[in-house]
């Protein structure tokens, strides 16, 4: 489901690259189901992050140039040669309790490095 998920969100959103975080059942970490070029991506479920905050704070975070954002972290662009210029973070609810489960990420065109 995840897969068809990422590839429909590509196509609807017109984006390069779509990272799907999953929150940990602890609910103190996030790590990528599949991000395009990265190998997996572990990072702490707070708002220490951009996929983070999204889900700890339940709101969807709209960035036109996201390197400008405090928790941009570059390391992530560095590993996979890719630039990253934009981004939109939503959360994703489990249907019926309405709880965060997941991040996704769409990274916006970009140079590749």
């Amino acid at each position: 489901m995840l897969p068809e998920l990422e590839g429909r969100a590509k196509r609807l959103l017109s984006c390069d690259r779509v990272s799907i975080f999953l929150l940990s059942e602890d609910r103190q970490t996030l790590s990528t189901f599949h991000a395009d070029g990265a190998h997996e991506i572990v990072i702490a479920a707070n708002c220490d992050s951009i996929a983070g905050e999204a889900v700890v704070q339940g709101r969807t975070i709209n960035l036109v140039e996201a390197s400008a954002h405090p928790h941009f972290d570059k390391s992530v662009d560095h590993l996979t040669g890719y630039t990253t210029c934009s981004m939109l973070v939503l959360p994703i609810y489990e249907e019926y309790r309405g709880d965060v489960l997941a991040d996704a990420t769409k990274h916006g065109t970009a140079a590749q490095v």
